[in-house]
Order: structure tokens, then C-alpha cells, then sequence
């Protein structure tokens, strides 16, 4: 009689070592678009419909930004701006370098710094936040380092610069060249708010 096993639980240290084969076997780009599209799909649902991501999904993406800063700064862009589509969102994940995607967040990410006009969905924000500070909570050592400052980054651009200190200082204090928590801190220091708030 043969005894079904269980799969074997998926880590961090898993997804790494798939994620760099994959690398070797298909090329950066592919091996994103191969492991980040479901858990980006339900980062966008969760987003849309305020609810929290599923522990595979958390993992899948924390892991990742990690790996790739290029998945965390997708998963900003379609907080900021909901009408991306999915394949859009992957493009920005996966091509990062690719002039029309480097165009398009770059414009979503100064729109949401310096436009007057651009008026973020706060609500929307707020859950991202949170659901990042879940992933951190959750995540091991300095992989909770970019949720953390991801979370920062949303609190931050929502309004909320009490949390967008104590996430970006805790990222920092985990390790010191988390850039986007040093950005948030800068900004936060120098009274730099977006503008949609000055």
C-alpha cells in the first residue's frame, strides 16, 4: 500500500531556491512571471475588495520583494493606481528596465508625490499597510525588511506619519540600507508630505 505524503511546506528558503533556478533555467524576467503572477493577482483582489492575502500568497510576495525590488514597487503602483491591469502589473514586475514600464511608474510615482491633483484612494492605502505589516509580522529576520517598508511607504502616502515613522524605523533598525524606510524617514523629517496635503 503506498502512504500519501503532504507536500512539503513552503518557506522562504524554498521559494529563494526555486525562484534563483528558475533564474538560471529561464532568465529573471520569466522566473518572476512564473512565481509572482498568482500571489500578484490576489494582492490586486485584496486590494480591491479590502480583504487580507491568503499565508501562500503573503509568503510568495515578501519573499519576492525581497528578491526583486521590482515586484514591490509593482505592487505600490497598482495600491496608487487601481486601474492597472494584471498583465500591466506583471509587465512592471518582470521588465522593469524596459523604457515604456520605467516611463509608467515613474509617472505613477511622482503623480502620487507631486500632483496636486492626484488624490490617492486613503482607504486602499490603509489596507496595503496593513497587509504588509501582517507579511512583516509573519516574515523571518531581514526578509520582513521591504513588507515593513512597504507599509511605511503606504502609511506614509495615506496621511498617517505616526505609522509610517514606527514602520520605517523598525525596518531600518533591522537593516540599516532599506532605502524606501530611509526615504520615508527623510521625508517625514523634512516635513515632506504629498501633495495633495500641503
Amino acid at each position: 500500500m503506498t502512504v500519501a505524503t503532504a507536500p512539503a511546506k513552503q518557506t522562504s528558503a524554498t521559494i529563494r531556491t526555486r525562484f534563483h533556478k528558475l533564474i538560471m533555467s529561464k532568465g529573471r524576467a520569466k522566473a518572476i512571471e512564473l512565481m509572482a503572477a498568482d500571489a500578484m493577482g490576489a494582492w490586486m483582489y485584496a486590494l480591491d475588495y479590502d480583504k487580507p492575502l491568503e499565508p501562500e500568497h503573503q509568503l510568495m510576495l515578501t519573499t519576492l520583494m525581497n528578491e526583486q525590488l521590482s515586484v514591490r514597487d509593482a505592487m505600490i503602483a497598482v495600491t496608487l493606481d487601481p486601474d492597472l491591469l494584471g498583465g500591466e502589473v506583471m509587465q512592471l514586475a518582470s521588465h522593469p528596465h524596459q523604457p515604456d514600464n520605467r516611463k509608467r511608474i515613474t509617472e505613477i510615482l511622482t503623480a502620487a508625490f507631486m500632483d496636486a491633483a492626484f488624490r490617492p484612494d486613503t482607504d486602499r492605502l490603509t489596507n496595503a499597510a496593513a497587509i504588509m505589516l501582517q507579511a512583516a509580522n509573519d516574515a523571518d529576520g531581514k526578509t520582513s525588511c521591504q513588507p515593513l517598508a512597504t507599509a511605511a511607504y503606504c502609511a506614509w502616502l495615506a496621511g498617517d506619519m505616526k505609522a509610517a515613522t514606527l514602520l520605517a524605523a523598525t525596518a531600518l533598525g533591522i537593516d540599516e540600507e532599506t532605502n524606501l524606510a530611509c526615504i520615508v524617514l527623510y521625508a517625514i523629517e523634512h516635513n515632506d508630505k504629498p501633495a495633495y496635503m500641503r
